[in-house]
């Protein structure tokens, strides 16, 4: 290589690097001018973030282009007006908009959304680049209606609370376009869940068009076409879409008169005018349900909760398929009426699912376990034609459900088969029938509940025959002559019932009168019933009744039982018989009802004698008695009335006693000597115990007339006898020649307790 190739080489490779500093010379001001940008921004943004942390910040100019772009999300020829806008960070630190005052118009130019106070969260992103774009937005304290009508489609609107005084016109409900285009043609419960649907999912609607909704501090009231209405007082909600799919998640708190509760789902379009999701409902009241249904004013109290769950597909707003469970936790259900016991409730739950083309839900599950009881029923529900006599039906039954016993004493027992059938009907309810079937159990309800031929009352009429007496009482509703059967429930000690009649009939007034303790009219009920074989405690200190038979009738005003029987058995061989007894009532008052009761006892002597020492007679009759020495037959017929309020001791009842003993005879009477071929007739009133008649004694006929004012009391017995010379010689006495004839005697007996 010459010298001068070297040279050049060496000048090539001094040189070379001169362009590229040059080049670095002139990025170096682009660079500072980016970083020097975005430090204006972040600091921009910084003080905007700072500025709006302290405060919302007024800024009209964004007012209209914020208007522009959400009516834009709604669709062509939606129109929103904002009043008093200013800038805000959102909940999620977020640039948005808050404005006093935001109406929502839809294409036809009705007003459906005005809330009186909303934040419209901004893109950051988009503001960025200089458009802007809603994310989501906030309602508070607006007024939200729900119009539910008769087809099922429900109607929505928002409003502000104050629209009444002088803040405008007020949103009227609108169905949604995709609910209007099915009315009349599909049930209504797929017109109800596709107004469900559409208010999350059409694009063409305030929720459905935007990716985020939050309603806060809302209000709700619910109106159907007969203007029955409810109203929620604070309701927060929250309409998103997924974060991994396409669905659309809401979720509504509402919280009620009886505590909170959630409204929600998950929802999506599925093509081809395909909607499927799930709905789901969580600790709703059962009170609040009844004020949803318009029943609030219905006499119940309970503490139950109620949760669903229904898995939806909907096509062109009618429903493909709908399976739902509905459950209850634990709680009691009491009816408000006095003599209504809680029924308790550990568990109910049901699963159905609803078949459009038949317009029936399919109930594949009704179960229900609470305070000892254990049933499972299948059955349906139809909703009928508009203009069809039942509005809906429901058709259930069941086998070998388990009920407690009447009493904690009762083993629990199965019924055979449960059916039935209730319609809609007249705006109440309409028993078909209700049918229990068994072993020792046969029975049947029907009747009407709140329709307006009954004047919103109840009219029942239940049939029992065959039926063991322990079972009937189980079965027997509380509030039908209440007194007698709780003394039943406690007494009754077996036997079966041969026929029962119950006719119930009383307009919404009467029932409301004898819900708070009011008489019921005489022809409000009608009892007629027949048992036999009966068992009956009368006290703890008294032998059972058994072998009983019964008929009587009850009514509204009355209690008539007559021809009544039974036995009294005090030994194996000491028995007693109750015959024509009867137990009348004649027109009860509030504090006091009169009953009258009256029987015929006879039997054996020795067998009253036993009734009189047991404890329950023991302590008035004053004195002791060995049934052991007495033979003899007795015949009494016992009357009294007894003030069924105030029932006094029984030595203080107004007894009225008549009858006879004869046969009668009594070992030791006198010494070792008998008494015998006693014949007495005897008496017991207000006035007093009185025994009269004779027999003989040591062969001379004797009169015995014994006097006690009250049992127990002091008292005489006046004993007359004949003392001839044959009575004489027996007892060693003096006779003729030193005594003859007939010699009358007469000895007064103290009887009873001696005063003190």
């Amino acid at each position: 290589m010459d010298q001068e190739t070297a040279r050049t080489l060496l000048q090539e490779a001094v040189e070379a690097p001169a362009p590229r500093k040059a080049r670095r010379r002139r990025r170096r001001p682009v660079l500072w001018c980016a970083l020097l940008l975005v430090f204006l921004l972040g600091l921009g943004g910084g003080l905007v973030a700072l500025r709006l942390s302290q405060g919302p910040l007024r800024i009209d100019g964004l007012t209209h282009q914020v208007a522009e772009a959400v009516a834009g999300r709604f669709g062509p020829g939606w129109r929103v007006a904002l009043r008093d806008s200013a800038l805000e960070l959102d909940s999620e630190s977020s640039l948005a908009l808050r404005v006093g005052g935001l109406d929502i118009f839809n294409p036809e130019g009705a007003l459906v959304v005005r809330a009186p106070l909303a934040v419209v969260s901004l893109d950051t992103w988009s503001l960025l680049r200089l458009s802007v774009q809603p994310r989501s937005i906030e309602f508070r304290d607006i007024e939200m209606t729900a119009l539910v009508h008769d087809d099922g489609s429900i109607a929505f609107a928002a409003s502000s609370p104050t629209q009444g005084d002088g803040a405008g016109e007020a949103a009227k409900p609108h169905t949604l376009p995709s609910v209007d285009a099915a009315r009349g043609t599909v049930s209504p419960v797929s017109a109800a869940v596709a107004s469900i649907f559409g208010v999350v999912l059409d694009p063409a609607g305030v929720i459905g068009a935007l990716d985020r909704a939050r309603i806060t501090n809302g209000r709700l009231t619910l109106v159907d076409d007969a203007r029955h209405q409810a109203t929620f007082e604070r309701v927060n909600g929250l309409f998103r879409r997924g974060t991994s799919d396409d669905s659309r998640v809401f979720e509504l708190r509402i919280d009620g008169p009886h505590g909170e509760w959630r409204f929600g789902g998950r929802v999506h379009e599925a093509g081809e005018g395909r909607r499927a999701g799930v709905i789901t409902l969580d600790d709703l009241p059962i009170t609040d349900l009844l004020l949803l249904s318009g029943h609030s004013k219905m006499p119940v109290e309970t503490d139950l909760k109620l949760s669903a769950r229904a898995d939806v597909a909907l096509s062109g707003g009618r429903i493909e398929t709908m399976k739902a469970e509905v459950k209850t936790g634990g709680g009691t259900l009491l009816i408000d009426e006095k003599d209504f016991n809680p029924v308790v409730i550990d568990e109910l739950r049901a699963e159905a699912s609803w078949d459009e083309a038949r317009r029936a839900l399919a109930i594949s599950a009704i179960d229900y376990k609470g305070g000892g009881n254990d049933a499972h029923l299948t059955g349906a529900f139809a909703i009928g034609p508009p203009d069809a006599v039942d509005a809906w039906t429901l058709d259930f039954a069941g086998k070998d459900a388990l009920l407690r016993g009447a009493a904690r004493s009762d083993p629990s027992f199965r019924i055979g088969e449960i059916s039935g059938r209730i319609t809609g009907r007249a705006g109440g309810v309409n028993i078909e029938s209700i049918a229990l079937a068994g072993d020792g159990l046969h029975g049947r309800l029907s009747g009407t509940v709140g329709t307006r031929a009954d004047d919103e009352g109840i009219t029942l009429h239940i049939v029992a025959s065959n039926t063991d007496g322990r079972k009937a009482m189980r079965l027997w509703p509380e509030n039908i002559a209440p007194g007698v059967r709780n003394y039943l429930v406690d007494e009754l000690r077996g036997g079966r019932l041969d026929q029962a009649d119950i006719q119930i009939d009383m307009s919404g007034p009467e029932l409301a009168a004898a819900t708070r303790g009011d008489p019921m009219p005489d022809a409000a009920l009608n009892v007629t019933f027949a048992v036999s074989d009966a068992g009956l405690t009368i006290s703890q200190d008294a032998p059972p009744l058994s072998h009983g038979r019964v008929t009587g009738t009850i009514t509204g005003r009355s209690t008539t039982i007559q021809n009544a029987t039974a036995e009294i058995r005090l030994s194996d061989t000491r028995a007693l018989t109750i015959s024509d007894a009867s137990f009348l009532i004649r027109d009860p008052q509030p504090d006091k009802i009169i009953a009258q009761l009256g029987l015929r006892l006879s039997g054996s002597v020795d067998s009253l004698a036993a009734l009189l020492e047991t404890p329950m007679f023991k302590g008035i009759t004053g004195a002791d008695i060995d049934p052991a020495t007495l033979k003899g037959k007795a015949d009494l017929r016992i009357d009294v009335p007894i003030n069924l309020k105030h029932v006094p001791d029984l030595a203080e009842m107004p007894v009225t006693l008549t009858g006879s003993i004869t046969e009668f005879s009594m070992d030791k009477a006198v010494g070792k000597d008998r008494f015998e071929a006693g014949r007495f007739t005897l008496s017991f009133d207000r006035s007093g115990f009185a025994l009269k008649g004779d027999g003989r004694l040591l062969g001379a006929a004797v009169a015995i007339d014994l006097k006690q004012p009250k049992p127990g009391a002091p008292g005489e017995a006046v004993v007359s006898l004949n003392l001839d010379d044959a009575f004489r010689a027996k007892r060693g006495l003096p006779t003729a020649p030193q005594l003859g004839g007939v010699i009358p005697a007469r000895v007064v007996l103290p009887v009873g307790r001696p005063a003190s």
